[in-house]
């Protein structure tokens, strides 16, 4: 097996990995809690059922909290927690600030393609975009820790901290850009959600190798986030109209451009690669 295909079944394998372990803790924690709320006599199956179905904010956070758990954890076991191979370095304050406009800018575009694609109605996709928009307020602040914090600090340290950075040194630098983006892309499931996590995926790689620091894509990536919680009608995917996804898709391409040559002016070269691995026990 080429070392390209075998770092991808890897990749995969961490990926699975996180997905079972945190199904499972979610289906156990979901049962009792459905178990719970379900009057009494209530058979497991139809009380599991009906919680699932509700789409509850509690629903959306039992599914998100162990998911983001199990991938930080699995990149800190198998980074060790290096600050060098996760590239924890500081940077400029500019860097955040182009970072998570240029985020948003081509989360924007993707999710105006993925609604011109047809691909918004159905899926995991429309059912955020549904709780979401059914929330109040001061639900959605309350929520941010579970839809913006968590994801954003753990999925950047499962793909772009120890995907990213590991596949460099055993794959080379594009297709570990690649398949961090893929694989970024592949825990969302349905195609849509798919499709506009890989373009931000690619994205945010770019990000993390021209600043050397793993600060600015979780800054990046919190911010999404946190703009997909608090208005959910602004993701690209809440256009009414084939126009205003059109519209969607220009302005976030052209802010995304500009804000990727903005960074390529202020980083010709990527500052720092990842740390070698640590030299085998004697």
């Amino acid at each position: 097996m080429r070392p390209i295909a075998r770092y991808a079944a890897y990749v995969a394998l961490m990926v699975v990995t996180g997905l079972l372990s945190s199904g499972l803790v979610t289906f156990a924690i979901s049962g009792v809690v459905a178990m719970q709320l379900a009057p009494e006599g209530t058979e497991f199956t139809e009380a599991m059922s009906a919680f699932i179905s509700s789409d509850t904010p509690l629903v959306l956070a039992l599914g998100i909290v162990p998911t983001s758990l199990a991938f930080a954890i699995i990149a800190l076991i198998v980074t060790r927690g290096r600050r060098e191979e996760l590239r924890f370095w500081s940077a400029p304050p500019l860097d955040f600030v182009i970072g998570s406009v240029g985020m948003i800018a081509v989360s924007t575009a993707a999710g105006a393609l993925v609604s011109l694609l047809g691909l918004v109605d159905n899926g995991a996709l429309a059912k955020l975009n549904d709780i979401f928009s059914n929330m109040t307020w001061d639900v959605r602040l309350l929520m941010l820790p579970v839809t913006a914090i968590g994801p954003g600090v753990s999925e950047e340290l499962f793909f772009r901290g120890f995907v990213l950075g590991k596949g460099q040194r055993v794959v080379g630098t594009t297709a570990a850009v690649i398949i961090s983006a893929l694989a970024f892309g592949a825990v969302h499931v349905d195609p849509g959600h798919v499709i506009a996590a890989s373009l931000m995926g690619g994205y945010l790689a770019f990000v993390v190798l021209r600043t050397g620091s793993l600060w600015v894509t979780i800054v990046a990536h919190v911010m999404n986030n946190a703009l997909a919680t608090l208005a959910p009608e602004l993701n690209g995917t809440g256009a009414t109209d084939r126009m205003e996804s059109v519209i969607g898709l220009i302005a976030g391409v052209a802010v995304g451009a500009l804000m990727v040559l903005v960074m390529v002016r202020r980083h010709p070269m990527p500052d720092r690669t990842p740390a070698p691995p640590p030299p085998p026990d004697l």
